[in-house]
C-alpha cells in the first residue's frame, strides 16, 4: 500500500494540472473573499459579517475550492484510464483494490494542500480586511474550527472525486456527472425536499466547515462525505475485479 501511495502521489506532483488546477482555485477563492467583503453594508451582500453566521461564512470562503479539489480526484483516477498507462499500473499492483485506495488517500492528500492554501489566501485577505469593518466577536477558537473544517471538507472531496473517477473510468462522464450534480443536481432535490438538504453532499460541506445553518454536527458532515467515498470506492473495486483492463 505504501509504494502504490508513493506511486499515486508522484504522478499527482508531477502533472501540470494539479498546480494549474490550484492556482485557478486560488483566484477563484481570492474573487470570492474580495467580492462580499466589498459589498459590505450593501444591500443583497452574500454575507453580513456584523453577525456570526456571515463572519462564519466570510471566514469559510476558502471551501469554494473544493469543486477544483474534486476535480483534481476525478483526474487522477481517470487520466490512467484515458491516456492508457493502467495497464502497467496494474500490472505493478495486481490488487487492484490497492491501487484505487491509493489514488483516493493520494487525492486526499492533495485535497489538503488544496485546503491549506485556500484557506490561508482567505485569512490573509481576509482578517486584515475585517480589522476595517464592524463585525461580530472573532475568537481565535472559532478561526481555528472554520478554517480547519475547510481544510478538511476540501480535502474529503478530493478523495470523492477520485472515488467517483474510478467508478465511472470516463473522465468526461465523470466531471460532467460530478460537477452537474454539486453545480445543479443538488439544487434541483433541494427546491423539492428541502429536508434532505443536510444528508447531501453540499450538506456535508457546510457541516464541515460550520459555515451552514440546520446541518449536521461537524463531525457528522466529516463522516458523511468519508461514507459516500468509502461507498463509490467499493463499488470501483467490485466493477474493476470485475472487467477487463485495456
Amino acid at each position: 500500500m505504501t509504494r502504490a501511495l508513493r506511486a499515486e502521489l508522484r504522478k499527482l506532483r508531477t502533472l501540470r494540472i494539479t498546480l494549474g488546477l490550484l492556482g485557478i482555485a486560488l483566484g477563484y477563492v481570492l474573487l470570492n473573499v474580495i467580492a462580499v467583503l466589498a459589498l459590505q453594508g450593501a444591500e443583497g451582500s452574500p454575507a453580513d459579517v456584523t453577525t456570526p453566521e456571515g463572519l462564519d461564512l466570510t471566514l469559510g470562503l476558502g471551501s469554494s475550492a473544493y469543486l477544483f479539489s474534486f476535480v483534481i480526484g476525478v483526474l487522477a483516477s481517470t487520466g490512467e484510464y484515458r491516456h492508457g498507462t493502467i495497464v502497467a499500473t496494474f500490472l505493478a499492483e495486481p490488487r487492484r483494490a490497492i491501487v484505487i485506495a491509493a489514488k483516493v488517500l493520494a487525492s486526499v492528500i492533495a485535497g489538503l494542500v488544496y485546503g491549506v492554501v485556500s484557506v490561508a489566501l482567505t485569512f490573509a485577505v481576509a482578517l486584515p480586511w475585517l480589522g476595517f469593518l464592524d463585525h461580530a466577536p472573532l475568537e481565535a477558537s472559532r478561526i481555528v474550527a472554520v478554517g480547519a473544517g475547510t481544510i478538511a471538507a476540501i480535502a474529503l472531496f478530493a478523495g470523492l472525486g477520485a472515488a467517483l473517477g474510478a467508478l465511472v473510468r470516463s473522465q468526461v462522464i465523470a466531471l460532467v456527472a460530478g460537477l452537474s450534480w454539486l453545480l445543479i443536481g443538488e439544487s434541483l432535490l433541494l427546491a423539492f425536499l428541502p429536508e434532505v438538504g443536510k444528508w447531501l453532499p453540499s450538506g456535508a460541506l457546510g457541516a464541515v466547515t460550520a459555515t451552514s445553518e440546520d446541518v449536521l454536527p461537524a463531525w457528522a458532515g466529516g463522516l458523511l462525505l468519508v461514507a459516500y467515498t468509502a461507498v463509490l470506492a467499493a463499488a470501483a473495486v467490485g466493477v474493476t475485479d470485475r472487467r477487463d483492463i485495456g
